[in-house]
């Protein structure tokens, strides 16, 4: 099926998944995430099933921001990530945003490498930023995106 907008209702199955990123996030942090920034929350469904989702905010004017993106394992280098990915950023391109970042665990080397694979640039670092990880900060120029 590919890459659809979230729905209110799928907000349960991508708590799960959420969960999994970011264990001390609640179900109504998520909620009043998806409020905000609805339309920048995006899953990718196989069959019906919901196997991935991207959500992305707002942090000034300018700027956007990667805040999470989750694949299941088992659909994991196949292209899901990517077109989430490139979803998120033709949305953030569309609303005339000039720059994406993200943070990354500085140890999670397979995220680090994908970041890079689309275009991502080291961009600083924040420490302690995962509780007692430090995070690295990638980012990209949305004029960058490819058409495909």
């Amino acid at each position: 099926m590919g890459v659809k907008r979230a729905l209110m209702r799928e907000l349960p199955e991508i708590a799960k998944m959420w969960k999994k990123l970011e264990p001390n996030n609640s179900r109504y942090d998520m909620i009043k995430f998806y409020m905000l920034f609805r339309q920048y929350f995006y899953v990718y469904k196989n069959r019906e099933k919901i196997i991935g989702f991207v959500a992305g905010s707002v942090k000034s004017d300018v700027r956007s921001h990667l805040s999470a993106i989750y694949v299941k394992e088992e659909f994991r280098k196949k292209g899901v990530g990517e077109n989430l990915l490139k979803t998120l950023e033709a949305a953030f391109e569309k609303s005339n945003f000039s720059k994406i970042t993200l943070e990354v665990k500085e140890d999670n080397k397979e995220a680090i490498e994908f970041y890079k694979g689309l275009g991502y640039a080291f961009a600083g670092k924040k420490p302690r930023y995962y509780g007692e990880k430090d995070a690295l900060v990638y980012s990209k120029e949305l004029s960058q995106i490819e058409d495909s």
